[in-house]
């Protein structure tokens, strides 16, 4: 019932195979609000962690069990959507799976017990997988090819945005209410995005295909390099306020300052990057690997000045807008028409990663036994990843010295 609904709300006609230029503005505002609202449904929890321990909703060392929920409902959906989503039609699932996002938000700021605050985030990860997945499929199946770079850019800029004003904004709304009240604004975006997303075209579907799909040969380099940039970046990102704070010298006070500089390096980053995603995203995920080989130095193992925090942070951020804009243009450049299926499989690679990077991270940082704050391995460990991206393609050398000719 609730599938023969969605069709009917969705269902519209559809002459041409492309979405025009001048219409193209709302779509992609469209694709890029349901994207910020997922990536902030994320990343609000940590920063606001603190607020939900003092409310007693749940203790420090639940923390981590929250997110670990998250990211293997994620996998698993992920794992799940390479598997089906080619034989359900976009909007349906992409309105499903907001649908449920949306849920799983009212359920966290409903929840009172850690068991209901564990059962939301089970179901926000459920559906952030494929919404994700969707959201890119539509960009390679509805916008034509001349305008693909602009329009990744427009849906990859949510996490520099939501890092440039969502989380300090989420924050002070905060410390003026509580930590339910980001998130009961953060429901009302996405159903803004919910009700615009009845408005999208009916995307072209793609022929019905067996229960199992096997990646293509040529793709699994790619979803290598997916797990291993999600590695890299998640052994460090669940410890940079810390490492900002203890080992570069930043107080508190001004970490909100360092996540606005995140933010406009990173959207800065997109628009200098979409330039090379015609002829070059290779050569342009190989540079963004060594900038982040270059600002993990610059954060852990050189000598500390006053400027050193933020050229870290604005660094680290580009390299990181970079490393995924060319990853997923060169997906988009390399599927056919099963593009769904090849970002959920993208998706999946990059939850792996993420949770064996953030869990390991956690890992050997709490048991360095010295009782101070010790990311040094850590930091290793995503410099020699970040290093290894560029030798998964052949000839990975001239490829670098060819991106500025």
């Amino acid at each position: 019932m609730l599938k023969a609904f969605l069709q009917g709300i969705c269902r519209r006609s559809n002459k041409h195979s492309m979405v025009r230029f001048s219409s193209e503005s709302g779509f992609l505002l469209t694709l890029a609000l349901i994207q910020c609202v997922n990536i902030a449904d994320f990343m609000f929890i940590m920063p606001l962690g603190a607020d939900m321990v003092q409310s007693a909703v749940l203790r420090t060392a639940d923390l981590g069990s929250l997110s670990a929920a998250y990211k293997s409902a994620a996998i698993l959906a992920a794992l799940g959507s390479a598997l089906f989503i080619e034989r359900l039609p976009r909007p349906l699932v992409l309105l499903c799976a907001l649908m449920g996002l949306l849920l799983g938000m009212l359920g966290l700021v409903l929840a009172h017990t850690f068991a209901q605050l564990l059962a939301a985030r089970v179901l926000a990860g459920l559906c952030s997988g494929p919404l994700t997945a969707v959201v890119m499929a539509l960009i390679f199946e509805r916008v034509a090819q001349a305008q693909r770079g602009r329009a990744l850019v427009w849906v990859m800029s949510a996490f520099p945005l939501v890092l440039l004003l969502g989380v300090p904004a989420a924050l002070e709304i905060a410390q003026l209410g509580t930590w339910r009240s980001p998130f009961w604004l953060l429901m009302g975006l996405g159903i803004v995005a919910f009700i615009s997303s009845l408005r999208l075209p009916q995307a072209v579907s793609a022929a019905p295909l067996r229960l199992s799909v096997p990646a293509p040969h040529g793709y699994r380099w790619l979803y290598l390099s997916a797990l291993l940039t999600a590695f890299s970046s998640f052994l460090i990102l669940p410890l940079l306020p810390l490492h900002m704070q203890i080992n570069l010298g930043w107080g508190r006070e001004h970490l909100s300052q360092l996540y606005l500089l995140a933010g406009i390096s990173g959207l800065l980053a997109l628009q200098w990057g979409k330039g090379f995603l015609k002829d070059k995203p290779l050569e342009l995920l190989h540079f963004s690997s060594l900038l982040l080989a270059a600002s993990l130095y610059l954060g852990f193992f050189a000598p500390v000045h006053a400027w050193t925090a933020p050229l870290f942070i604005a660094s680290f951020s580009a390299s990181l807008s970079l490393r995924s804009l060319s990853l997923s243009a060169y997906l988009g450049q390399q599927a056919t028409r099963r593009y769904a299926s090849a970002y959920a499989r993208f998706s999946l690679a990059q939850h792996l990663g993420a949770a064996l990077g953030s869990g390991l991270s956690t890992t050997l940082v709490l048991n360095a036994g010295s009782g101070g704050f010790n990311a040094v391995l850590v930091a290793w460990l995503a410099l020699v990843s970040s290093l290894l991206l560029p030798l998964l393609m052949r000839q990975s050398a001239w490829r670098l010295l060819i991106l500025f000719k």
